[in-house]
């Protein structure tokens, strides 16, 4: 049984999502999140090589990484 993780929702406006997490049900939200996973992890080790060897791309956008091709839609925050 999954533990209920709780974040509230406190601030939202064009960029960003501000949430409020207890600090006793941090762990809990992470591991729901997936930051625990171990596909993730090593994601993360393999960026952090990228970025001491100077393979890096400035990008405004995650968009920017999806041909122009796909039929992957843009949904806009209302």
């Amino acid at each position: 049984m999954r533990a209920k993780v709780l974040a509230n929702k406190i601030k939202q406006d064009n960029d960003y999502i501000y949430l409020k997490i207890r600090r006793d049900t941090l762990e809990a939200f992470c591991d729901a999140a997936g930051l625990y996973s171990q596909e993730f992890l090593d994601l993360l080790d393999e960026s952090e090589k990228d970025h001491r060897t100077a393979r890096v791309t400035k990008r405004k956008s995650l968009y920017e990484l999806i041909p122009k091709s796909s039929t992957f839609k843009k949904v806009r925050n209302r």
